[in-house]
C-alpha cells in the first residue's frame, strides 16, 4: 500500500526537524479505511524525525478509536480497557522521565519494565 502524505513536503522535510523525545502509540488495527493504509503509515513521524529518544508502543488489535475515548462507528473492542490502561501508564512514565527528570521512570521504560507490563497486549521498543 503506498504511503499517503497530507502535505506536498517530503516526510523527511516535514518531520525531520522534530528533535524532542517522542513516544508514539499505535495499534495493529489502527488503519484508515477511508485512505486505505495500515498502521505502519502512522510510523512516518517517528521514522523521519531526528529525535534522539524515540519510543514506540504498538497495541495488539488496537484500533484508531482507542486513542480518543469513544468508539465512534467502530464495533466494541474487548481490549479497550487494557489498551487505555497501557496508554495511560506508558505515557505517564514517559512524561515523568522527560518532564520531571525521573530516572527510575526512564529505566522502567528502557530496561524491560514497560515491555513486561504490556506483556502479550502489544509491543514496546525504544527506536534508534
Amino acid at each position: 500500500v503506498p504511503i499517503v502524505h497530507i502535505s506536498d513536503a517530503a516526510p523527511e522535510d516535514l518531520y525531520g526537524p522534530i528533535d524532542l523525545p517522542l513516544m508514539h502509540h499505535t495499534g495493529t488495527d489502527d488503519d484508515s479505511p477511508i485512505e486505505n493504509f495500515g498502521y505502519e503509515h502512522r510510523l512516518i513521524v517517528m521514522n523521519e524525525s531526528r529525535a534522539a529518544e524515540k519510543h514506540l508502543v504498538v497495541l495488539q488489535d488496537g484500533d484508531h478509536m482507542v486513542y480518543n475515548g469513544t468508539r465512534g462507528k467502530l464495533a466494541n473492542n474487548p481490549n479497550r480497557a487494557r489498551h487505555e490502561e497501557i496508554i495511560n501508564v506508558s505515557s505517564l512514565a514517559f512524561w515523568d522521565w522527560y518532564l520531571k527528570g525521573n530516572q527510575d521512570a526512564k529505566a522502567w521504560l528502557e530496561e524491560g519494565g514497560l515491555s513486561a507490563y504490556i506483556s502479550d497486549a502489544g509491543d514496546y521498543k525504544k527506536a534508534a
